[in-house]
């Protein structure tokens, strides 16, 4: 997840996002970056809103293999 600290919507995935870590505890590593501060990242996951969610493959050596998550925004979906 690329996120601010001062989105709204930011904030209301937390609880879930946290969710979505401990169901794939194990199976793939679940994690966020604050993109309001690693500005890098926006042109890499053509970054346009807050929160962005992206799939990057295990072994991906080319940070630009990614999968835009666009579904709901619920631990279960995003699993």
């Amino acid at each position: 997840e690329l996120y601010a600290p001062w989105c709204g919507h930011c904030k209301t995935l937390r609880p879930e996002w946290a969710k979505l870590a401990t169901q794939l505890k194990g199976i793939a590593k679940v994690a966020k970056i604050d993109a309001s501060v690693n500005r890098q990242f926006d042109k890499t996951y053509d970054l346009k809103g807050y929160p962005h969610i992206v799939l990057i493959p295990a072994g991906a050596k080319d940070m630009k293999i990614y999968y835009k998550y666009d579904g709901a925004r619920t631990a279960n979906a995003m699993a």
